[in-house]
């Protein structure tokens, strides 16, 4: 009887507490209305009522007197009149958001808006500086603060940084509209990554990251090959089964295979097929032919090719453009040299687009509906200014032949090696064909003392010399640099000095590096690929080659014009390098550097060893 008396004492007891427990609940203030609103005001935003949102901010402050709760409030109200563009109102209410004391939360996200408003002012480096420090950050700011770093790195063009950054901010968005935004900021990001830094990190850690990573490679590299590209994405889809681009940004890469497609039905193609150029004409022709016939679309999305004579013994180029434009062309292609794209252009409108394979003369007037496709000797020597100036090379001497081809090559070096933080400090011409270039030689070295003598040295302000020259020229020319106290100068050129085979000549220009099309020193690129071709064209690729190149990658721009001429065509993979177009509608080709060995020609960079 006592232990049962004892038991119900105890219970008792224990109702008791409950009822003054609850009592206590019914007299405690409400917990922090902020969550509850927060959720409500975050509805309104992802209906984008902006509006709705700060109203339902500005009522819960009304009603909430606990110091924090309004910080928070008056902060969430800010992001959304950032969201509004009203930076004063924004600001003011940042100020009011202050407290005396440290909150992680209130100081999380008071870095994040304060980073916004930097971004806002332009000033993506002081964004960094207020986010990064607090970041991982409180899980209630943790959104806006990587949102704030994801875009500061973007702007600064750290876009695989930001890329990686927007991949983990995937799991912070649970507004369906915040994450495609996200997405599409990540995939533009990774549309921006050079070529060569996806490459470095192939093939990706097999995680969500990763599988961005890897479908931007293959969106990017295989765009030439429609096929071959339908099957990674098919083999990605299935790898990544579930991943966050599967959903939107992988059917926007399919739907690009056919997009792009879209382009020109009939197409004239005009070039010199006669007289002294027909063996380059032609092997356009063929390089043409070659990318038509491995293309695997049926006939009725390939374009009609309808090839023109301009030679010697054909028709004069203007005209060729006016009949093919009055037969129905809808793009013309070619000339090839550049007096003919002259011509054409100057000739008058062009109603149709023309794609001319060559460059026009500087300071000419672009005009509408142009093109400019071709192995330009500018775009040689700025590659290698600009490989120059990456490599931490400062100051440049040039040596370049006495004609126009060396004045081009000159200016383009000397321009993009400046634009890199180098300068030219002395250049010197010669003449073509003339052997013995002793004086010349040591007046560009600057060498000191009698010829031949032991203390004899050259000019101690340059590390570099740019050479422009033809391979007859270039094993000349490299033998008496060396001899005139030039044997430890780096020695640059373009991609003149290689005549594409292997040759025991080129024993004398051992350690000469220079700029070419990625084919030209390794079988890279889209198919069909140049040992593909040998098999049946080996004679023509050993005299031919660059222009075969050139053929390929021009039948392959065709269904890209389109989105060049709106100026969204991105980088392009090609055989003749990195194809993307400048603002006035040159194709401009992004070259490899190699270098002269002795088991023949070796891609800098690579191990894929030399080639023959």
């Amino acid at each position: 009887m006592q232990a049962t008396s004892t038991v119900t004492v105890i219970r008792l007891l224990a109702l008791a507490a409950c009822i003054l427990a609850l009592a206590a609940c019914e007299t405690t203030p409400p917990p922090d209305p902020e969550p509850e609103v927060a959720e409500l005001a975050a509805d309104a935003r992802a209906r984008g009522d902006l509006d709705q949102a700060l109203a339902l901010y500005d009522e819960a402050l009304a009603d909430t007197e606990d110091e924090r709760s309004r910080a928070l409030l008056n902060l969430r109200a800010a992001e959304v009149l950032l969201l509004q563009d009203q930076r004063d109102e924004a600001a003011e209410r940042l100020e009011s958001a202050r407290l005396d004391d440290p909150d992680e939360l209130v100081d999380d996200l008071d870095a994040a808006l304060r980073g916004r408003m930097a971004l806002l002012d332009e000033e993506p480096e002081a964004a960094l500086e207020r986010v990064e420090p607090r970041l991982p950050g409180e899980p209630g700011a943790r959104r806006q603060l990587m949102q704030v770093q994801a875009e500061a790195l973007a702007a600064l063009g750290r876009h695989l940084e930001s890329a990686e950054v927007r991949s983990e901010l995937e799991e912070e968005l649970r507004i369906a509209a915040d994450r495609e935004r996200n997405r599409e900021a990540l995939w533009q990001d990774l549309m921006q990554v050079p070529m060569n830094e996806l490459q470095e990190i192939m093939p990706p850690p097999p995680d969500v990251f990763g599988g961005w990573v890897e479908l931007a490679f293959f969106a990017r590299s295989h765009r030439f090959d429609r096929e071959r590209l339908r099957q990674q994405l098919e083999q990605w889809a299935e790898r990544y089964e579930g991943h966050p681009a599967g959903e939107q940004i992988l059917a926007e890469v399919r739907d690009d295979i056919d997009r792009t497609r879209v382009a020109a039905g009939r197409v004239a193609v005009l070039l010199p097929l006669s007289g002294s150029l027909a063996d380059a004409g032609r092997a356009v022709r063929d390089g043409m032919l070659a990318a038509h016939f491995s293309d695997t679309g049926n006939g009725t999305e390939r374009p009609q090719l309808r090839f023109v004579d301009v030679g010697e013994h054909g028709v004069k180029p203007r005209d060729a453009y006016e009949r093919a434009v009055s037969d129905g062309a809808e793009l013309v292609i070619g000339p090839l040299t550049r007096d003919d794209v002259e011509t054409v252009v100057l000739g008058g409108d062009l109603p149709v687009p023309l794609l001319a394979l060559n460059g026009v003369p500087r300071g000419t007037e672009v005009p509408r509906n142009l093109f400019r496709f071709g192995l330009m000797p500018e775009h040689d020597a700025a590659a290698a200014g600009r490989f120059a100036a990456e490599r931490g090379f400062r100051e440049a001497l040039v040596f370049v032949p006495m004609d126009d081809w060396g004045r081009r090559v000159n200016a383009a070096f000397t321009e993009a090696f400046e634009q890199g933080g180098g300068r030219v400090v002395a250049r010197e011409t010669y003449t073509s064909g003339e052997r013995d270039h002793a004086n010349t030689l040591r007046r560009l070295l600057g060498v000191t003392g009698s010829r031949g003598s032991d203390r004899a040295e050259m000019r101690k302000d340059a590390d570099l010399l740019f050479l422009g020259a033809f391979p007859d020229n270039a094993r000349l020319i490299m033998p008496q640099i060396r001899f005139h106290h030039g044997e430890n100068l780096p020695v640059i050129a373009t991609s003149h000095v290689y005549t594409g085979n292997r040759d025991r000549r080129d024993d004398d220009i051992k350690g000469l590096v220079f700029m070419d099309a990625p084919w030209m020193v390794g079988d890279t690129g889209p198919s069909p690929r140049r040992t593909e071709l040998a098999r049946h064209w080996d004679d023509q690729l050993r005299e031919q080659a660059r222009l075969v190149g050139m053929g390929l990658d021009t039948y392959r721009l065709i269904p890209r014009l389109r989105q060049a001429a709106d100026g969204a065509m991105q980088e392009l993979e090609g055989a003749t390098g990195l194809l993307r177009v400048s603002d006035d509608g040159e194709i401009v080709r992004g070259l490899v550097p190699a270098q002269f060995t002795d088991r023949g020609v070796r891609r800098l960079g690579s191990d894929n060893g030399a080639s023959e």
